[in-house]
């Protein structure tokens, strides 16, 4: 009776034993698969998370590639900087960029242009204007394809801003005054290859140009003049290229000095052009010689300030008597252009 008590005892024991071993083991499963779905859904959310990462990146890579890209120029993002940083005298895009202590930029051509050093905007002192050099990083970092200065001429050249510069020296759309504007408020402006035919084409005998064929030709000029100051223009053409010899005459600010002349070479085209020739000029009588030699200017350099600082051929009345055709009251300029 006993020994059946205890075999009972045991068989139960064992049976409850193998009860715990199992929910042990169940126990331990489910942990592990809900461990193991905790990781998955981890790695889940972690990969959405790289993935809006991306996203953004991918929307950042994009604007920039619109403002960098072979797009750029049509892009909103471009025109919204274009609009931004342009200059609201000239409504062009340049650097350097100022701006006045309340923000408002201007270019620097038009700020050394102002009369009165006043924002064109708010009307404050630009006596002392600052760099905005925020907007000028924005052009270059984001290289903004920026309009020709002439694209209202009809130039569809589009350049980053440390190229624009350089392209608008020689665009073919650029206008030009007339070189004779000073002497006849001729108010003609327009492009390189139309100067000639302008000065051609005026009939005013105050205004019309003469023609001077080869490489050497005789500049005939008054020895006196009633006016305080006179620009004389004649063409000379060689090379297959048009120049312009200016003489100003300028009356000196004491009567008893006579008046005082200056006498230049401006090729009609760019430094390109210009670097290809040297001129001489001279004046010649009676054994006396006087002459001057250099490269021409170049059409967008200004004639009046080389005359001002004696980048010329200068003399003065007595000097100039010294050379007088008494004949015909005038003196010969011989003018001679060579290749280099």
């Amino acid at each position: 009776m006993l020994l059946s008590e205890q075999k009972t005892h045991l068989v139960l024991l064992f049976v409850r034993l193998k009860i715990f071993i199992f929910c042990v083991c169940r126990l331990v499963f489910c942990l592990t698969f809900e461990i193991e779905e905790v990781s998955m859904s981890g790695l889940e959310m972690d990969g959405s998370a790289v993935g809006d990462r991306s996203g953004i990146a991918e929307s950042e890579v994009q604007i920039a590639s619109q403002l960098r890209g072979p797009n750029a120029s049509r892009s909103p993002r471009t025109e919204s900087v274009v609009s931004i940083t342009e200059c609201p005298v000239c409504f062009d895009v340049s650097l350097p960029i100022y701006q006045c202590i309340n923000g408002h930029i201007i270019c620097n051509s038009c700020l050394q242009g102002l009369t009165e050093k006043n924002c064109p905007s708010c009307r404050v002192s630009l006596a002392k204007p600052t760099r905005n050099l925020a907007l000028e990083k924005v052009l270059k970092s984001y290289k903004v394809m920026l309009p020709c200065k002439y694209s209202s001429n009809g130039c569809t050249v589009k350049r980053v801003c440390e190229e624009k510069e350089a392209h608008q020296l020689i665009c073919p759309f650029k206008t030009y005054a007339c070189p004779m504007s000073n002497n006849n408020n001729c108010r003609w402006e327009g492009r390189l290859d139309e100067i000639v035919d302008h000065l051609k084409g005026r009939r005013r005998p105050s205004h019309f140009v003469p023609l001077l064929f080869g490489e050497t030709a005789t500049f005939y000029f008054p020895a006196e003049t009633d006016a305080e100051s006179q620009l004389a223009i004649q063409i000379q053409t060689c090379f297959g290229t048009y120049f312009l010899i200016a003489l100003k005459i300028t009356a000196a600010t004491d009567p008893n000095a006579g008046n005082e002349y200056f006498a230049l070479v401006q090729v009609i085209g760019h430094s390109e052009v210009a670097s290809r020739y040297a001129y001489r000029m001279e004046l010649e009588r009676d054994g006396r010689r006087l002459s001057w030699e250099a490269v021409p200017l170049e059409i967008s350099d200004n004639v009046k300030h080389a005359m001002d600082k004696g980048d010329c051929l200068c003399f003065s009345s007595k000097t100039m008597m010294l050379f007088k055709n008494r004949e015909i009251d005038l003196i010969p300029l011989v003018v001679t252009i060579s290749e280099v």
